[in-house]
């Protein structure tokens, strides 16, 4: 969802064109049943701030039900700083300050 890439079908092929990075995010989606426009669809992206050098990441702001869902990718350690909790697919834990 947080792409600017550009899902294009050409004789029942699909073609994913953009940025490497975010041609393999869409292709991923695509792997697991998720069309990127599909989910636009349904949610919209309504706005959003788009990568930055000095920020390493972008952020992507959608339109869900009377909500909204905010979309963030970039580097990881800029991220991981940013989060509370980690999941670690089995289970869920609370970061401690330290990051562990």
């Amino acid at each position: 969802m947080c792409t600017d890439c550009e899902i294009l079908e050409n004789n029942n092929e699909i073609i994913v064109q953009g940025e490497p990075t975010e041609v393999a995010i869409v292709n991923y989606g695509l792997k697991l049943g998720q069309n990127k426009d599909k989910l636009y669809n349904q949610m919209p992206r309504i706005n959003e701030i788009p990568f930055d050098s000095n920020r390493k990441m972008m952020t992507t702001i959608h339109k869900i039900d009377t909500g909204y869902r905010v979309i963030t990718k970039g580097a990881p350690d800029v991220l991981l700083d940013k989060c509370k909790n980690v999941d670690k697919r089995e289970n869920s834990k609370t970061k401690s300050r330290n990051g562990k």
